[in-house]
């Protein structure tokens, strides 16, 4: 599946999960490799991405969620590369 695809796929998905135009959307992703279709697919939907690094300190994610304010959170639940 080539990465129009992906991020077309992605976007629909999200939508039928009730990501909405004007949403901020919290993103938490282990592999980086996925984040291009995700901001993409986002974009797409007119969201505006708050981006979380994996392995950030609990408290540090906890203030910046607080501070962004996001409507909605997007996770891997997958581990990233040990």
């Amino acid at each position: 599946m080539d990465l129009r695809d992906q991020v077309l796929d992605l976007a629909v998905a999200l939508r039928e999960h009730g990501v909405c135009p004007g949403m901020s959307v919290a993103v938490l992703i282990m592999l980086p490799v996925e984040g291009p279709a995700v901001q993409f697919a986002l974009h797409l939907l007119g969201c505006r991405t708050v981006w979380l690094k994996p392995g950030s300190a609990r408290r540090e994610m906890l203030a910046y969620l607080e501070q962004t304010g996001p409507d909605v959170f997007l996770y891997d639940p997958r581990r990233g590369p040990s």
